[in-house]
C-alpha cells in the first residue's frame, strides 16, 4: 500500500471539491423569480401552505407571487388545463404551488412545498422531492445492509446462533441485535443533529462535510482490494470483545452486540446515513426518511438470520462476504460518492436521475455478481471434466 501516493490525492480532491463548489455557489445568480398557488377554500391544508408561502415571500420581496383560490379566483376546470399547459396530464387536487426561475418551471404539490425547498429554489439548489427522497432513503439504508462490515457480523453471530434450538430464544437474540442497531442510529441521529445545529455558524459547513464525505467514498475505492483497510478495519480487541458477547447467546448481549458494532462501524457504513440526516435536517418528514433507512437497512439483516434459521450455513455468508468484499468497497464508494456529489455540489439535477444512476450501480453489481459466480462454476466443470 503506498500511503504516499492515497494521501497526495485525497488531500488534492479534498481542495478540489472544497473550493470547485464554493466557486460554483458563489457564482450563481438568482434570475427572475415567480411563483403561482393554486388552493382550495375548503382545504385546510392549502391553507396552512398558503400561510408557508406568504411568511417567505415576506421575507424575500424579489419574489413575485400570485396566490389563486379555487372556487374564488378560477374554477378547478380552469385549474386543471393551466397545468395541463405546464406539462401536467393529471395534476392531483391542490395545495399546488408552481415555481419559475428564469423560465425554468418546477411544480410542488402538497407533501413537497416546504420551507427548506422554497429556499433551495430561491437559491438555485436541488429540492428534495419526497417521493424520490423516500426511495434514496431506502435502497441507502439496503446497501448499508449488505455492507462488508455488516455481513461479517451476520456470518460471525450465525455461527454463534446454529447452536441455538429454541425458536423463541433465537427470535429474542436476533431482536435484541436489531434494537441495538437502531437505538445506536437514533442515538447517533440525534447528537449529529445537534452538532450541526451548533456547528451552523460556520460559513462552510457544508464543504467541509462534504469533502469529508467524498474522501471516505474515494477512500473505499482505494482500498477495495485490501486485505485490512486503515479506517474501516476492527481492532482484534474489538472483534474479541464481540466474540465474547455473541457466545454468551443471550437478548442482551445481543443488543451490545449490536450497540459497539454501530458506533464503532458508523465509518463503514453510515455514511449515506448521515448525508441523508444532513440533506433533509428541516425536512418535515426526516421521520419518513429514517424510517425508509431502516426498512432498507434491516430488509437483508432480517432475510439472512431467517434464512440462518432454517438451515443457510453462514460460512456462506462470510465466503461471499471475502469474495465479493472489493466490488462490496466499491459499490459503497461510489455509492457514497454519487450522493456526495449530489447533495453538496450545488448543481440542480432530478432526484430521479439520481435515483436511476444508484439502480444502475446496483445493477451492475448484481453483474459482477453473476459474471464471477458463472466464472466459479465453468471452472469447477473444468476440474471435474479433468
Amino acid at each position: 500500500m503506498k500511503w504516499g501516493f492515497k494521501k497526495s490525492t485525497i488531500i488534492g480532491l479534498f481542495i478540489v471539491f472544497f473550493f470547485g463548489s464554493f466557486f460554483m455557489t458563489s457564482c450563481k445568480g438568482e434570475g427572475s423569480l415567480s411563483l403561482t398557488y393554486y388552493g382550495l377554500s375548503s382545504c385546510s391544508i392549502c391553507h396552512e401552505k398558503y400561510d408557508l408561502i406568504q411568511n417567505f415571500v415576506s421575507q424575500h420581496p424579489e419574489i413575485n407571487a400570485t396566490y389563486l383560490w379555487i372556487p374564488e379566483n378560477l374554477s378547478y376546470s380552469e385549474y386543471t388545463s393551466q397545468l395541463n399547459e405546464l406539462g401536467e396530464s393529471s395534476p392531483p387536487s391542490p395545495p399546488t404551488l408552481v415555481l419559475n426561475r428564469s423560465n425554468e418551471i418546477i411544480i410542488l404539490y402538497s407533501l413537497d412545498i416546504t420551507e427548506a425547498n422554497l429556499e433551495a429554489w430561491r437559491l438555485g439548489y436541488p429540492l428534495q422531492q419526497t417521493e424520490y427522497t423516500l426511495w434514496i432513503a431506502f435502497i441507502t439504508g439496503l446497501v448499508s445492509g449488505v455492507s462488508a462490515c455488516m455481513l461479517l457480523l451476520l456470518s460471525v453471530l450465525g455461527a454463534s446462533l446454529t447452536m441455538v434450538e429454541s425458536r423463541a430464544k433465537y427470535f429474542i437474540i436476533s431482536l435484541g441485535l436489531i434494537i441495538g442497531l437502531i437505538c445506536t442510529y437514533l442515538i447517533v441521529s440525534f447528537l449529529f443533529l445537534i452538532t450541526i445545529n451548533a456547528l451552523s455558524v460556520i460559513t462552510y459547513l457544508k464543504y467541509i462535510f462534504g469533502a469529508i464525505l467524498l474522501i471516505l467514498g474515494i477512500w473505499q475505492i482505494l482500498e477495495f482490494k485490501s486485505e485490512e483497510s486503515i479506517v474501516f478495519g476492527t481492532s482484534n480487541r474489538v472483534k474479541s470483545v464481540l466474540r465474547d458477547f455473541i457466545e454468551k447467546r443471550s437478548g442482551l448481549y445481543a443488543f451490545l452486540v449490536g450497540i459497539i458494532f454501530a458506533f464503532i462501524k458508523i465509518p463503514c457504513f453510515g455514511g449515506p446515513y448521515l448525508q441523508l440526516l444532513f440533506f433533509s435536517q428541516n425536512n418535515p418528514f426526516l421521520g419518513f426518511l429514517i424510517l425508509f433507512y431502516f426498512t432498507g437497512m434491516l430488509l437483508p439483516i432480517v432475510c439472512i438470520l431467517l434464512a440462518i434459521r432454517i438451515g443457510f450455513q453462514s460460512e456462506k455468508i462470510n465466503k461471499f462476504r471475502l469474495d465479493y468484499r472489493p466490488y462490496l468497497r466499491l459499490l459503497s464508494g461510489c455509492f457514497l460518492i454519487t450522493l456526495t456529489l449530489y447533495l453538496f455540489l450545488d448543481i440542480y439535477i432530478s432526484l430521479e436521475l439520481i435515483l436511476w444512476v444508484i439502480v444502475a450501480e446496483l445493477l451492475i453489481f448484481v453483474l459482477i455478481m453473476w459474471i464471477k459466480a458463472k466464472r466459479v462454476k465453468e471452472a469447477h466443470d473444468t476440474n471435474l471434466n479433468q
